[in-house]
C-alpha cells in the first residue's frame, strides 16, 4: 500500500515536472515571436547562465533555478507593444511609461 502510494507519488512529481518545463518552454517561445530581433535569445542567454553556473561549482538546484531565471528573465516583454520593442532609437517618455507598467 504505501509502496503504491510512494510510487504515484514519484509518477506525480515527475509529470509535473514535465508539465512546468513545457509550459516555460511555451512561455519562452512566445517571448521570442513577439520580438523577432531577440528569437532563441531567451534559450541562449539560459544556456549561457546554466555554464557560468556551473563552473562556479553552484549545484544543480542551483544551475536549475538559473537556467529558469534566464529563461525568463524578459517575461514582461509579452505585456509590452510590439511597436516599442522594435522601435529604433530612444522610446518617447510615454512609450517608457508604458513599458515600465
Amino acid at each position: 500500500m504505501l509502496e503504491n502510494l510512494l510510487s504515484e507519488l514519484a509518477g506525480m512529481q515527475y509529470s509535473k515536472g514535465l508539465l512546468e518545463q513545457a509550459f516555460l518552454l511555451t512561455l519562452t517561445a512566445l517571448m521570442d515571436l513577439r520580438d523577432s530581433h531577440t528569437a532563441t535569445h531567451s534559450k541562449n542567454v539560459a544556456d549561457y547562465s546554466k555554464i557560468i553556473a556551473r563552473e562556479m561549482g553552484l549545484s544543480i538546484d542551483d544551475q536549475k533555478a538559473i537556467y529558469l531565471a534566464g529563461l525568463l528573465h524578459d517575461v514582461g516583454k509579452i505585456g509590452v507593444p510590439r511597436s516599442s520593442l522594435s522601435k529604433p532609437g530612444k522610446l518617447t517618455d510615454e512609450e517608457l511609461r508604458e513599458v515600465h507598467k
